[in-house]
């Protein structure tokens, strides 16, 4: 037998065993789905808030509805719904992680910032910027969704996913009309800066400061259950003694020498997520 039909031979068979295992979908896999889901929420709670402030903010800023309009619905859609071609765009070259942290850093600064308004102008460009920073998440979570469930579970997991806008939708009028309720009852009078803020105003400060550290953790879970992930994948292939690398096989003679090959790092700890 030649070496190219010993070689077709051992691609046919690793092809064969490869797609064995997208099969099987780990826990580890739906345990990633469920946090990309929480940071969903997250940016649904942060992109929704507003709505139920909308009698205070008329009345503290002498807004017209039609202006309230324009804040509620062309501030934020234009934004998300443009700027995801480009994020998109993004995700597909360079770290999902790297895309993903700067969305979440830039929509909660916004939206903090929304809270820290005092004229029109001010409240509507932040409002831009929330709904630049929340058009980055959508097209990372779909890229590792897709990549991460064979096309037989995408399904699920996609709807798990597209959950947590109606969740976070949900979850932002209670917690919003709570927090206003207690504020307006002057529970937060006494602390220090917070207490200063119109309502409507601490309202967004506080929720943020919550939203942002909890935002934040859930996309550092994510970050490193990409790099055990990859870890995990590289360690059976070098297990094996091969690594699929730009459509070759290479063959390795040991785990610890495949590791340590600079292209493996690349392709399966450091690339892909």
């Amino acid at each position: 037998m030649s070496t190219d039909q010993q070689s077709l031979g051992l691609a046919a068979n690793l092809a064969s065993g490869a797609e064995g295992e997208t099969q099987r979908v780990s826990w580890r896999r739906w345990y990633m789905a469920c946090l990309l889901t929480l940071l969903y929420i997250y940016a649904q709670i942060d992109s929704s808030a507003i709505i139920l402030l909308v009698g205070p903010i008329k009345h503290d800023l002498g807004l017209t509805d039609t202006q309230m309009s324009l804040l509620l619905g062309l501030s934020f859609a234009a934004f998300y719904s443009i700027l995801g071609l480009p994020a998109g765009y993004l995700v597909d070259r360079i770290s999902r992680r790297g895309v993903m942290g700067v969305g979440i850093v830039l929509w909660s600064a916004m939206t903090m910032s929304c809270g820290l308004a005092h004229t029109y102008g001010q409240l509507f460009l932040s409002r831009c910027g929330v709904g630049i920073g929340e058009a980055a998440i959508t097209p990372a979570a779909y890229s590792l969704i897709r990549d991460g469930f064979p096309p037989e579970k995408r399904g699920r997991a996609f709807g798990i996913f597209s959950a947590g806008s109606y969740i976070g939708a949900a979850a932002a009028v209670m917690l919003t009309g709570a927090l206003l309720g207690l504020i307006s009852k002057g529970a937060l009078k006494s602390v220090p800066w917070v207490g200063g803020l119109h309502p409507w105003q601490a309202v967004l400060v506080v929720k943020q400061i919550f939203d942002v550290i909890r935002a934040i953790n859930a996309e550092q879970k994510i970050t490193v259950f990409l790099v055990e992930q990859n870890a995990h994948h590289a360690l059976r292939l070098a297990h094996r003694g091969y690594v699929m690398q730009t459509g070759q096989i290479m063959l390795a003679g040991t785990g610890a020498e495949l590791l340590a090959d600079a292209h493996v790092r690349a392709a399966y700890l450091e690339g892909g997520a």
